[in-house]
């Protein structure tokens, strides 16, 4: 009929409907519906999960099915307030005069500041310091931490100000010795850990990793690896030290000028030695090396004993800047910085001027034919020279004119005298400023020789210097003696006249001494 049944059939019709059934039947068929796949797909295929928000180059989409084998963590401890806090810490402890400094910061797993080196060089050129008069005096101390882990802070703030005991840890520490030392009300605990030193406060003597790691103890130079970067930590150490003033200190000083010398008086705290030295003004001596290495030196065996430093070589008319250093017989010696603070400004006496430390009052007159070649000119009679050393080219000229003297009378008529050379000039590195010329002339007569300068830059006074060229047939008087001196080796007697002689050996023997001449 084509009703259908109200009951589905016990067995399928041997053939199917010509429509498809609503409902899918219970039990899926055992051979495909059609023996061969279609050549084309049944519809478009999906497309993938587009985000609202584009994702930036080696960005992740999101976060991944599987966990990766080690956490990550971030690493920008630029932007940690820990950071912040430890540079103005650091800056603030520079600004501590007389003291030395180890600082160090870690954040997480990164070492930004401080290391294993760092510590080995501080105590090695910082704390170990070559000179006795170095004493370390306070230890100051600042830790801070923080433990992501955990989120907790620690934080310790102390100093140990105890000459005994801040002796005893930096002496520990330059060593590398074992040193439990109790200040301030903690325990500072110095041991080496693998041949190095560490100081650790308030903790376990151990070099185990859960001691020493950061942020698991107050410690500082720890050299230990494996530590998991859980945590943030700064650490501060400040060494204070003092000088202790061994050198003699200068209770009193007085100065005085001369032409070219300045006189330093001084009493003294101690034995020791003073060393004093003039400047130019405006500069300023670098160290102490300069005032004793150019300046002149004393020594006082008494404390309290008045000494006095000559500064010889000075340039006359001149503004100097006297500076002072004392120093013990053990080689302890002032400080620039104190050095500095001896200054005493003065200014030489007046002037510069041309000397003749040699006069000779009276020459030989000379032949015509002696006079007319300079190539037979004899040893300079007459030698001068400059008070000072001069900063620039300095020309000095020597003029002669005939002057009235007592037993020659009035004198009329041409002159024939000559100087030879007549005109030095010194430069700023000449070796010395002492030169000489010599004389000759057939007018018998009183003379005047007058030296004068050329140069323009700064102001040199004159000098004068009379003598009388005598007759050569005239009976000359014998040269006085003026004075006689061994050479420095014993070798040589000097013998200086008041005239020139040419019998200056004349009446000299050898002479073989015995006991009989001390009889």
């Amino acid at each position: 009929s084509l009703q259908p049944i109200r009951r589905p059939s016990r067995q399928p019709s041997r053939q199917p409907n010509m429509k498809p059934t609503m409902q899918p039947t219970l039990q899926p068929t055992g051979r495909p519906t059609s023996s061969k796949p279609s050549s084309i797909p049944t519809s478009t295929p999906t497309k993938f999960q587009e985000s609202n928000v584009p994702t930036n180059k080696n960005q992740l989409s999101g976060p991944k099915i599987q966990p990766s084998s080690s956490p990550t963590y971030n690493l920008n401890y630029q932007q940690s307030p820990s950071f912040k806090t430890y540079n103005e810490l650091k800056q603030s402890v520079r600004n501590i005069s007389n003291s030395y400094t180890y600082s160090s910061y870690a954040y997480k797993s990164l070492s930004v500041e401080g290391s294993c080196t760092g510590w080995t060089s501080f105590l090695n050129d910082k704390l170990n310091t070559p000179f006795d008069s170095f004493l370390f005096s306070q230890l100051n101390v600042t830790f801070q931490a923080y433990n992501f882990k955990t989120l907790t802070s620690q934080v310790l703030n102390t100093y140990c100000s105890s000459q005994y005991a801040v002796q005893k840890i930096v002496s520990s520490l330059q060593r590398g010795i074992t040193q439990d030392v109790n200040c301030n009300g903690n325990s500072w605990r110095v041991f080496s850990c693998s041949g190095k030193a560490v100081l650790c406060i308030n903790c376990k003597r151990s070099c185990s990793s859960s001691i020493l790691c950061p942020g698991n103890s107050f410690s500082f130079g720890s050299c230990v690896s494996g530590c998991e970067g859980r945590s943030t930590v700064s650490t501060i150490l400040t060494a204070m030290y003092s000088i202790n003033k061994y050198y003699p200190a200068i209770i009193s000083k007085d100065v005085a000028a001369n032409q070219t010398y300045i006189t330093v008086s001084a009493v003294l705290s101690q034995p020791g030695t003073l060393s004093c030295a003039g400047f130019i003004s405006p500069y300023i001596p670098l160290a102490t090396e300069e005032i004793s290495s150019y300046g002149f030196s004393s020594i006082i065996v008494a404390a309290y004993q008045m000494v006095s430093v000559r500064i010889i070589g000075l340039v006359p008319s001149t503004t100097y800047n006297v500076y002072c250093t004392t120093s013990d017989f053990m080689s302890h010696s002032m400080s620039i910085e104190d050095a500095l603070t001896t200054k005493m400004t003065v200014a030489t006496l007046c002037c510069k001027s041309v000397i003749v430390p040699i006069k000779v009052s009276s020459i030989i007159q000379s032949s015509a034919s002696t006079i007319s070649s300079s190539s037979s000119a004899p040893v300079p009679q007459f030698y001068f020279g400059l008070n000072y050393r001069p900063q620039f080219d300095t020309v000095i000229t020597f003029t002669i004119r005939r002057i009235v003297c007592p037993g020659f009378g009035i004198q009329n008529g041409a002159i024939d005298v000559r100087i030879y050379p007549s005109t030095f000039t010194f430069k700023p590195n000449s070796f010395g400023v002492l030169s000489g010329f010599f004389v000759q002339g057939t007018t018998v007569g009183c003379y005047s020789l007058h030296a004068y300068t050329k140069s323009s830059s700064e102001f040199i006074g004159s000098a004068n210097v009379t003598f009388t060229i005598q007759n050569i047939k005239a009976l000359v008087a014998p040269p006085n003696l003026l004075k006689a001196e061994f050479s420095s080796d014993g070798i040589y007697l000097f013998v200086l006249f008041d005239a020139p002689t040419n019998g200056g050996t004349i009446g000299f023997k050898n002479l073989t001494l015995n006991s009989n001449n001390f009889n």
